[in-house]
């Protein structure tokens, strides 16, 4: 199976673009999308395959947006309204904000009830070792998966979190982090 992977500017991955085109020839079983933002490019995007009667999958943990309410509803209203199936959420809170908690998932999972999506999972990142894994499993939480990366690997880890604050002189942070540029003197600013 072929992958066709586009990179856009405008609110759906089939305005202006070749991938109606090119679906017609692939003839897919279904279509993954990804992408930022969840309440944009990838709601319509996933809206117009639909409209052409694709089935959709959305990987949760590979969608995004700025605004965290624009992003949940989005997710809701692709699963209500254009059918989709989401299968999981990856919560994957930084250590400065003391990590995905036993609480945190029971609230998730809890609402993730409430809002119709009781076939969604969750998956637990982000500093996640045996122990950690046995912490959750030990206290009865709804994880249905966890998601280890450099506890496994043979390399020494280096950590390390990328997030946008600012575009075009706004501040923007996705949920749990303070908009806006954060003074480092670590840090060096390069002209592009």
């Amino acid at each position: 199976m072929a992958n066709v992977v586009l990179v856009i500017d405008m609110t759906s991955a089939f305005r202006d673009t070749s991938l109606a085109g090119r679906l017609l020839e692939l003839k897919p079983d279904k279509v993954i999308v990804t992408g930022v933002c969840t309440d944009v490019c990838v709601c319509h995007t996933t809206g117009d395959a639909r409209n052409r009667d694709y089935e959709v999958e959305i990987p949760v943990d590979c969608v995004a947006s700025f605004d965290g309410k624009a992003h949940y509803f989005a997710l809701e209203h692709m699963e209500k309204v254009l059918g989709e199936r989401l299968k999981s959420v990856r919560l994957d809170t930084p250590g400065e904000r003391g990590g995905v908690t036993i609480d945190l998932v029971k609230e998730v999972r809890v609402r993730l009830d409430l809002a119709g999506f009781k076939n969604v999972g969750i998956l637990v990142s982000g500093g996640i070792n045996l122990e950690r894994i046995s912490h959750f499993l030990d206290s009865g939480a709804p994880v249905d998966g966890f998601g280890v990366g450099s506890y496994i690997s043979g390399a020494r880890p280096i950590d390390f979190a990328a997030d946008l604050h600012q575009i075009d002189g706004k501040p923007i942070a996705k949920r749990g982090r303070i908009p806006g540029i954060t003074a480092n003197p670590r840090l060096k600013k390069e002209s592009m």
